[in-house]
């Protein structure tokens, strides 16, 4: 009877130990699981390593929670793969193929959209390096582009700057070749001019001592061959009117006579005025004036005042000579256009003014010469006097005695003096 009593316990306690095994398992294995899907997934990939099966079943539920609230749970497709993945191959230890293929598919689709998504990430962070390369080798040849844009805009810069430097030079060039062509041009044409003048200034002189030469030949010629041949032939007339009785014949004689000294009185008057070279001092001027106004380029005008009854022929011819060395003096050195000559005769002196609108010269070096030595000779031979201004122009005054033939105490001491500006005499 008690071992009969005994048997419902100890059945009792078997399931009781059958059925809180498990629970008191499950239990144990609830604590080491966690609410993560990460946790979750590591340990029922444990129990299925351990064969666990039963005990992996609880895991394997709440992971089956987790895959079917994927998208209210906001989970990753990673964690989704290794759900399905590790579910596929639970039911697979369980022999649930059919469950175990279905979840195999999921993973299969997560899988490949994680590769897609892995691809198009691929694909997009390489399309986004290729823009940044692309950019960046842009940006570099931009640069390089831009570097040589500049190089070639300095060149161009340069090659400006060069032609224009070229340019001007040229143009510098040219102004100083031609401004070296107009002096030389002018220096020439000075010369030639000069040449002319110096050329008609000969031709005037050589004029002037031939008509000088002339007259003393003519004179010598006149008194030594003509003037004795006239008498000559006088005497002989008057020696042959006493052969003759005759009246008629004796008057004939007699008027040839008559002629002859005619002549020679007048052949007489002529060798003297050759000798003393009879001189019209007012005419010679305007003839040696008029010959200069138009051999040269310049225009002379003569002022001339002067008693008829006070003439003297060698103060004129002087005179002349003084007039001739200044206005060749003008033409040789003042390269003037305009000239005047100015003469007044009084009692005691005669004024000679002659002026220019030339260059100007130095007085100082008009001592040393240029023209004026043989003036200054002739002041102090005749007790003259010279005085000059040289501001604007060249005005010579000259004042010697109105007897030049006579020499006295010296009338003009000052022999070189300045003469005041706009003087007029």
């Amino acid at each position: 009877m008690k071992t009969a009593a005994k048997l419902p316990l100890v059945f009792i306690a078997l399931l009781a130990y059958f059925i809180w095994l498990p629970l008191i398992s499950d239990a144990q294995h609830r604590q080491e699981v966690s609410d993560t899907p990460d946790s979750l997934i590591a340990t029922c990939g444990k129990l299925l390593q351990e064969r666990r099966i039963s005990s992996a079943n609880t895991v394997i539920t709440l992971l089956i929670l987790f895959a079917d609230t994927a998208v209210s749970r906001h989970l990753s497709y990673r964690t989704q793969e290794k759900i399905y993945k590790l579910l596929s191959h639970a039911y697979t230890e369980k022999a649930d193929y059919k469950h175990a293929y279905e979840y195999l598919q999921r993973y299969q689709n997560i899988h490949d959209t994680l590769m897609n998504h892995e691809k198009e990430t691929q694909i997009n962070s390489l399309k986004r390096d290729y823009y940044i390369q692309k950019g960046s080798r842009d940006i570099i040849n931009g640069r390089i582009l831009m570097m040589e844009q500049n190089k070639i805009l300095k060149k161009k810069e340069f090659l400006i700057t060069l032609i224009l430097i070229i340019f001007a030079s040229a143009a510098i060039l040219s102004v100083l070749y031609y401004q070296s062509y107009k002096r030389k041009l002018s220096l020439m044409r000075r010369t030639l001019q000069q040449a002319d003048q110096d050329h008609s200034l000969r031709i005037l002189e050589t004029r002037v001592e031939a008509e000088e030469k002339e007259r003393s030949h003519i004179a010598h010629y006149l008194r030594h061959t003509l003037y004795k041949d006239i008498e000559m032939i006088r005497h002989e007339f008057i020696h042959q009117k006493t052969k003759y009785t005759d009246p008629a014949i004796k008057g004939r004689f007699e008027e040839l006579i008559n002629v002859l000294s005619s002549a020679k009185d007048i052949l007489h008057q002529s060798v003297y005025n050759l000798n003393t070279e009879e001189f019209n001092l007012e005419q010679e001027l305007h003839k040696f004036v008029n010959h200069v106004n138009k051999g040269l380029f310049i225009g002379i005008t003569i002022t001339h005042e002067q008693p008829q009854a006070e003439r003297d022929v060698n103060n004129e011819l002087l005179i002349f000579r003084v007039v001739r060395e200044l206005i060749q003096n003008v033409i040789k050195h003042a390269y003037a256009t305009k000239a005047s000559i100015d003469i007044r005769f009084d009692a005691e002196k005669v004024k000679v003014l002659v002026e220019d609108n030339g260059r100007g010269i130095d007085p100082e070096k008009l001592k040393d010469g240029m023209g004026l030595s043989s003036i200054l000779k002739i002041a102090d031979h005749y007790n003259g006097s010279v005085s000059i201004n040289a501001a604007e122009g060249t005005q010579i005054l000259l004042i010697l005695p109105n007897h030049a033939g006579s020499r006295g105490e010296k009338a003009f001491p000052n022999q070189w003096e300045p003469l005041p500006a706009g003087h007029n005499i």
